[in-house]
């Protein structure tokens, strides 16, 4: 595979990349404003969408969703990671690019039709059988068909439109999507009060997503373009899974630990223990967004600088994480110390997950600092050492997800899922470390850390106080807006900012007042 340094992008910048300072603000902004807006939505609608179904059919719309969970990570080879190396090196609306795209997408949609139908057979067998739902087997299959049909074909697109760095259209896109969702799921929970109104929301979000992603991506690639193109495309296709099938395990096991929780629970627990559980993942899941998309934008940023600018790689990677820990402890710390008020607001019987869903932020927060670090291993050609790490911290996570579950109920998922995360950082850690032109503890220092750590014990117990003390929905926001100000108080007091923070924020300042930033 070409290396980064080979090419530049002229779709951003005629004849040079994309400036470390526009890097980073795409990476970071295009996180931030999915998160405060498509997150925050979802949050939103979640609420509203618990208490118009109830526990017991988030539990059963849970049960059907696990199936497609479970392919997304079984029907990968990470050729869509692959695809995104490849086109950073090219120029958008190149024929290449049509190419490369055709040939991941055929082999993709191969893929996932063909272990879709595998996974179904299973899922009847296991509905029929030890879960005892054959009447969620429908539901399973409508749910697998549109993942097949629709939802896979919106990625392959999302993978083109991140490796040219589309954060404004791929926005629109979600936010659109993200109401679809939620007018659909309250019309249908208005006149039918079934797990087909979440199904029929789901598949019918992604629909319209996938009309606007082909919108979007005729601005940056060629719908037809020569058939040698196309055969070009097809014979880079080995090099690009050879790339993915070294990181592609990984991937599969860390999906089978992240849902381990709802098939050990499904197993072990009554079907309102399972909504529980779903409304506490779902809800520490909505932190996830922003980092997803600020990864969308991060790696080919540091495919693209490792060889040109390695202070710039090593400021994009140690900065990305550092903002992600900060960023989402302080959601983990509010929420968490709030998580009985707040888990109270879906309705009766919600509350079960209180505390699985005080560890579950913390979980998310792990999981930022890690999609970073595989993002870095991805960009030096080191999917393997992911691949590794994902095995060792699904040993743990499932492994002791089940007797923990059998002994804490909704709780012991959530203290498994932490513990793996713990180990999936720790086993890339060095070889990250490695990726660096400074030690670590100079680009990312220890009292930085602290702090982030002190920060967030202030803004938990401030949370927990608030919350103690004045119950209901009225109690939960206001020990949310208590343990937010604790949180950065604390952050601030402890040296938490660097002289690089004080000058992005001043930065930052600056633009929203309409004045021009300072180089």
């Amino acid at each position: 595979m070409r290396r980064a340094s080979t090419r530049t992008r002229s779709s951003f910048s005629p004849g040079r990349p994309l400036s470390e300072r526009e890097s980073f603000r795409q990476s970071l902004s295009h996180g931030l404003g999915s998160f405060a807006s498509v997150a925050l939505l979802g949050l939103v609608t979640s609420v509203v969408i618990a208490r118009i179904y109830g526990v017991e059919v988030i539990g059963q719309f849970a049960i059907a969703t696990a199936p497609v969970a479970a392919v997304t990570y079984l029907s990968t080879a990470q050729e869509q990671a692959a695809l995104i190396r490849e086109l950073t090196t090219l120029s958008s609306r190149a024929p290449r690019v049509t190419g490369l795209f055709a040939a991941v997408f055929a082999f993709s949609c191969t893929l996932s039709a063909v272990v879709g139908a595998i996974v179904l057979g299973v899922v009847a067998w296991l509905f029929n059988g030890p879960i005892d739902r054959p009447e969620l087997v429908w539901p399973a299959v409508a749910q697998m068909a549109g993942y097949v049909f629709v939802t896979n074909t919106c990625w392959n697109c999302d993978s083109v439109l991140a490796a040219f760095r589309q954060g404004r259209a791929l926005f629109w896109i979600r936010l659109v999507q993200a109401l679809t969702f939620f007018a659909i799921a309250v019309v249908a929970g208005i006149v039918s009060n079934t797990v087909w109104g979440l199904v029929l929301a789901t598949v019918g979000s992604w629909t319209v997503g996938l009309a606007f992603r082909t919108r979007a991506l005729r601005r940056i690639m060629r719908f037809r373009v020569p058939r040698e193109e196309i055969r070009a495309g097809f014979r880079t296709l080995p090099g690009l899974i050879r790339f993915g099938i070294r990181a592609a395990p990984g991937t599969l096991v860390g999906g089978v630990s992240a849902e381990s929780g709802t098939w050990i629970l499904g197993v072990t627990s009554p079907i309102a223990s399972v909504g529980a559980w779903d409304r506490a993942r779902q809800l520490a899941g909505r932190l996830r967004e922003g980092t997803i998309r600020m990864n969308e934008m991060l790696l080919p940023t540091l495919v693209e600088r490792r060889d040109a600018d390695r202070d710039g790689h090593d400021r994009a990677l140690v900065d990305s994480a550092r903002y992600a820990a900060a960023g989402l402890l302080l959601f983990a710390a509010v929420g968490g110390g709030a998580a009985r008020g707040v888990m109270g607001v879906f309705g009766p019987r919600f509350d079960e997950g209180a505390t699985a869903l005080a560890l579950l932020l913390v979980v998310e927060a792990l999981v930022a600092v890690a999609a970073v670090f595989v993002s870095t291993l991805y960009a030096a050609d080191k999917p393997l050492v992911t691949t590794a790490a994902n095995v060792a911290a699904m040993a743990v996570t499932v492994g002791a997800g089940i007797p923990l579950a059998l002994r804490l109920g909704v709780t012991g998922p959530a203290l498994a899922a932490l513990a793996g995360q713990f180990v999936l950082i720790g086993v890339m850690l060095p070889y990250v470390a490695r990726e660096l032109v400074a030690p670590l503890r100079v680009v990312w220092p220890v009292r930085c850390l602290v702090s982030i750590l002190a920060a967030y014990g202030a803004g938990f117990a401030g949370a927990r106080i608030v919350d103690d003390w004045l119950r209901g929905p009225a109690g939960a926001l206001a020990a949310l807006g208590v343990g937010a100000i604790a949180y950065l108080v604390a952050l601030v007091a402890t040296g938490g900012l660097l002289a690089r923070d004080r000058q992005r924020i001043s930065a930052g300042i600056d633009l929203i007042r309409g004045r021009p930033a300072s180089s």
